[in-house]
């Protein structure tokens, strides 16, 4: 587009935009009033001497042509000119900062390299080069530090800092006065610096930056696999749900195979369908690692081909694979089948402790897998550190009052400050009829709790309980008169299982690998009853099953819903018979026992130990700084701010280095350190605090306290720069923008010429450009002529 104004008004647009428009022959006022007087009279006089007589409209038409033909004469005759500040040749340098990063190296600039084309750019013999060096002294610099005298072939970028290398320009003396920089890149910047503080910094040194654009925007035919999400931590036996974002630049690439390996042996594969355009699709992946350890997962697409990028078809994964035994305390306030079956679903899991207390009769309780003949023999935790040394909390058909309100708050901080998880199972002593309204519990559920009061009673309203329940206990949790319409012979509504699009990829409504076999599995389980119905669940919760009648209609009731609470999870199963998806069906269905194996295993996913060795990723290449945060608690998971540290690194070479970390002012209890990977592999971190009194005794809370961590990370060989490779346009034209330069693609960099030439400043002076033989104007006067000729002959004037 520039190049069409250019040819048509002589000048580009700056010109214009920076100069002020005179006449040289004349520049009274009135004397161009007169001039318009003039053409306007002897328009209307040629007018006036046709014989014949004209419409009034075809006479101003005509008017309209023979004075804009005279207007332009007159615009000729006065000389026009345009006065604009131009550099002084050769008074002032022009940096030219050249990309010299890996992604340089793509070819897809009409079958060339970024840089080749770039070194075409800048060949001595390119208009480009010979337009600016006549005005100019050039610098050429590039990203990776190292002065130019022209750039080569030799990619040394393993990673792209558009502000470190615009700053390392700004501190370079050069022989003349820096006019401007013209940073020629894809605009990939990849680091962690923040670009936002550049732009200050050459506005204060009046330092334009113009910027080149190299590179297609969208990278066609290419297949990238962006990122991976893994848990970091599971127990053995459990399934590993990879969720993988996938990139094709054409969706004409149709199919696209997925692989999962482990130490080079496929796991898992997948053909997924390219998306349209360049939008990225979620995949997922889920495969089981067989033996307890750490665990390093590749991801790849199988190359296309001519694909442009084969570095960006994989990524990498580590998955610590735990063989221990979580704990779960399950607290049940009656015998039921409910109890029974849970506990028998999950009683070959040897990942999984369930210790279960069931309330017999008054200050009678029936403990199952406990550790010891003392351990809960009250029936719940004495002190909240007994309670935290579970990761899982089960609730079934115990009304609230049979807690104390101390040990109600003992179990929120569990789920919050613990992370925990707190299951509550429906009966008829549980959620709203147990009386969980007005306790701590009713933040922790997903589902909105109504006081007894409140609850309709069955028959009064659609969507009411299906139970009618009486006072929910005493003081001392033996329930009083209680008239339940319960079982099997009340007269309640069935609900089949039905998940919910938001439950579809959850890992609890998971009962077959395959997503069509999954839904048929859900289709054949018998319908259970639910003693309380909740049809809205809080903000932010998943409803992850609903309940359906078998007519259809009425409310859909939520089944099974959950929800993040501090550092853990709350989760609310309403149905109290699923039992039946264990004694009506098939003995060789095991539905039941996945479900409430994958129920536990994910009630405890989220409890760590009381201290943990975090890093922002597991994956990071050679060269990077990986900061890393060590959390520390004591047994009450409250923050330890004063806790001794003992942090250490083993490198993939078998060198141990310790790595010094300090307490993190903004978060207490928290210590954050950084190192420095230098070679491709896997780092084993440790770290080891301790805290408290040393001279404690066993039952002091002043006692020396302590714990140890460890977590995995894989450095790889550099690829960043081929991930997300195309060129980033908006970034490059914000970057000029903000500092008062242009933005111009590869193609068109000559346009960028006049942005720098015609520039106000001390090394600049006016220059005068006459206007007057614009080939604008020409063509205007001529097409003016022509079209009166071409009306007047139309009417017979002529």
């Amino acid at each position: 587009m520039n190049r069409v104004f250019e040819w048509l008004f002589k000048y580009p647009p700056v010109v214009f935009e920076r100069g002020e428009i005179s006449f040289a022959a004349l520049s009274s006022t009135s004397a161009w009033m007169a001039f318009g007087a003039v053409a306007l009279g002897g328009a209307y006089m040629i007018v006036r001497r046709v014989r014949q007589p004209l419409p009034r409209r075809l006479k101003i038409l005509l008017i309209g042509f023979r004075f804009g033909a005279f207007a332009l004469l007159i615009f000729c005759l006065l000389q026009p000119v345009v006065i604009v500040p131009s550099v002084i040749p050769h008074s002032a340098t022009v940096a030219l900062l050249v990309d010299d990063s890996l992604s340089m190296g793509i070819p897809d600039v009409e079958g060339r390299s970024r840089l080749e084309a770039v070194r075409a750019l800048l060949a001595p013999e390119s208009p480009f080069w010979r337009r600016l060096t006549a005005k100019f002294h050039v610098r050429l610099f590039s990203l990776s530090g190292e002065d130019l005298s022209m750039p080569t072939g030799h990619l040394r970028g393993a990673r792209t800092d558009l502000g470190a290398g615009l700053e390392r320009v700004l501190a370079t003396p050069v022989e003349k006065p820096l006019a401007a920089v013209v940073l020629i890149s894809d605009g990939g910047h990849n680091t962690r610096r923040d670009l936002s503080m550049i732009p200050p910094l050459l506005l204060a040194r009046r330092v334009p930056v113009h910027t080149i654009g190299v590179g297609q925007e969208q990278m066609a035919r290419d297949v990238e696999v962006v990122r991976v999400n893994v848990p970091r931590r599971i127990l053995r036996g459990s399934s590993v749900k990879a969720d993988l974002l996938l990139r094709c630049g054409d969706s004409s690439l149709g199919r696209v195979t997925l692989r999962v390996t482990e130490d080079g042996r496929t796991l898992r594969s997948a053909e997924i369908e390219c998306a349209e355009g360049s939008r990225p699709r979620a995949v997922s992946l889920e495969f089981t690692p067989a033996e307890a350890g750490m665990h390093r997962y590749v991801f790849i697409a199988d190359p296309r081909p001519q694909e442009p990028i084969v570095e960006n078809n994989r990524v990498e994964a580590i998955v610590e694979v735990r063989d221990e035994v979580a704990r779960v305390l399950y607290i049940e306030g009656e015998p039921r089948w409910e109890y029974g079956k849970i506990r028998a679903a999950v009683a070959d899991d040897e990942q999984l402790n369930l210790v279960s207390i069931v309330r017999t009769a008054r200050g009678k309780f029936y403990r199952q897998g406990v550790e010891s003949g003392e351990e809960l023999a009250k029936g719940f935790p004495e002190r909240p550190e007994e309670l935290f040394r579970f990761k899982g909390l089960i609730l079934g058909s115990v009304e609230a009052g049979f807690f104390t309100r101390e040990q109600l708050e003992w179990m929120e901080a569990f789920v919050a400050r613990r992370g925990g998880g707190l299951l509550m199972l429906g009966g008829p002593r549980a959620f709203s009829a147990g009386g969980y309204a007005l306790t701590p519990l009713a933040d922790v559920l997903p589902l909105e709790l109504r006081r007894p009061s409140e609850i309709p009673r069955e028959g009064e309203a659609e969507g009411s309980p299906h139970a009618i329940f009486g006072s929910p206990g005493d003081s001392a949790g033996t329930p009083r008169d209680l008239r339940i319409a319960w079982g099997p012979r009340a007269d309640v509504s069935a609900y089949a299982p039905v998940v919910t699009e938001a439950g579809r990829e959850h890992p609890l409504a998971r009962l077959a690998d395959d997503p069509k076999a999954n839904e048929r599995a859900w289709r054949a389980l018998p319908r259970v009853t639910v003693p309380e119905i909740f049809t809205r669940a809080k903000p932010g919760a998943i409803v992850v099953l609903e309940g359906v009648k078998r007519s259809r209609g009425g409310p859909r009731p939520i089944l099974l819903a959950v929800q993040r609470y501090g550092r853990g999870l709350g989760l609310a199963f309403t149905p109290s018979d699923s039992w039946r998806w264990q004694m009506e069906m098939s003995s060789a269905d095991l539905s039941h026992e996945t479900f409430w194996k994958q129920m536990l295993r994910y009630l405890v996913s989220f409890a760590d130990d009381p201290v943990n060795l975090l890093t922002e990723s597991d994956t990071y290449e050679v060269g990077d700084e990986v900061p890393l945060r060590v959390e520390v608690r004591d047994e009450l998971f409250r923050p330890v701010a004063d806790a001794a540290l003992d942090v250490q690194v083993q490198t993939p070479g078998g060198v141990t280095e310790r790595v010094r970390v300090h307490p993190d002012p903004e978060n207490e209890g928290e210590y954050v350190g950084r190192i420095s990977v230098r070679e491709p592999g896997i780092y084993r971190l440790q770290a080891r605090a301790r805290w408290g009194d040393r001279a404690g005794s066993p039952r002091d809370p002043k006692i020396a306290w302590g714990g140890h961590a460890e977590a995995h990370l894989v450095v790889r060989v550099p690829d960043r720069e081929y991930r997300e490779a195309g060129q980033k346009v908006e970034l490059l034209k914000w970057l000029a923008r903000e500092t008062g330069g242009r933005y111009a693609p590869l193609s068109d960099a000559e346009a960028l010429i006049p942005e720098l030439e015609y520039v106000a400043g001390e090394h600049s002076m006016r220059v005068t450009k006459e206007l007057w033989d614009m080939p604008i104007v020409f063509l205007l006067l001529v097409g003016l002529l022509s079209l009166e000729w071409g009306v007047r002959r139309r009417w017979g004037l002529i």
